[in-house]
């Protein structure tokens, strides 16, 4: 959302997208927030391999775990919802 200097709405600034869109990853460094819930602001810096068996990876994304090597999904989950980092302590 577009606003003017009072705060007032002026415009989409880039409408309903895709939470993979790049530019709604992009605009999440201008409001410091995860808004397309991958638990990364902005893009992701590192993508680590954690295990790798057959065509199965585990891969750390940020704080997310992913279920293949490129990081961008299924993302592994317990409960419903997803892994992080840090979840089940040390």
């Amino acid at each position: 959302m577009g606003t003017d200097s009072s705060g007032n709405y002026v415009t989409n600034v880039i409408g309903g997208v895709a939470g993979s869109n790049a530019v709604l990853k992009s605009i999440e460094t201008t409001f410091h927030q995860d808004l397309n819930g991958d638990g990364v602001i902005g893009f992701p810096t590192a993508t680590t391999v954690i295990e790798a068996s057959g065509s199965t990876s585990l891969t750390e994304v940020g704080n997310n775990y992913y279920l293949n090597s490129s990081g961008s999904g299924p993302s592994l989950k317990y409960a419903g919802a997803a892994v992080t980092d840090g979840q089940f302590g040390g």
